[in-house]
Parts: structure tokens; C-alpha cells; sequence
């Protein structure tokens, strides 16, 4: 039996356990699509889809490194709605 590879619970063949799986999706805050944090998406909740797109409005790099520097504060599933990534609009 497989052990979940963030939780070590058992699993059913896959290298992630139900329950860490459930909090590991979201749905992306731009086009809806579910998608899984740190593979195919953000913690800013924008799916990689959208994210590399050539339109996407933001520059999520010049966020992350004021993100690092301790310029920006927050970082989460709503800091778009919040306005935060307006000052990085290309």
C-alpha cells in the first residue's frame, strides 16, 4: 500500500491521500477551472492556464519578489479581489 507522499495516510495507489488532495485543489479566480496548488496553479489561486497566458494582465514575478522582500504582505486566494495585484498590471 501506498503512503501519501505529504501526510504518510495510506492511499489507494496515488501518491496523495483524499484529504490532502481536498485541500491541495482549488478552483482558479480566473477562468474557474479546478487545479492543483503548486503543480498546475498558484497560491494566489490562478491556474497555470491562466498565469502563462500571453494576455494575463500581472506580473506575477515583480509580485514575488516584492512578496520576498517583504514589500507586500499578504499572499492568498483572494489578493486579487483585494486590488494588491493592481500595481503589477503590464
Amino acid at each position: 500500500m501506498k503512503k501519501c507522499v505529504f501526510c504518510g495516510k495510506p492511499t489507494l495507489g496515488d501518491d496523495t491521500c483524499q484529504d490532502c488532495l481536498d485541500m491541495s485543489m482549488a478552483f482558479c479566480v480566473m477562468c474557474g477551472e479546478k487545479f492543483s496548488i503548486g503543480n498546475d496553479g498558484n497560491e494566489l489561486g490562478i491556474c497555470e492556464r491562466c498565469s502563462s497566458s500571453p494576455d494575463f494582465p500581472y506580473d506575477l514575478d515583480a509580485y514575488y519578489r516584492a512578496y520576498d522582500s517583504g514589500e507586500e504582505i499578504f499572499k492568498g486566494f483572494d489578493t486579487l479581489s483585494r486590488g494588491i495585484l493592481e500595481r503589477y498590471r503590464k
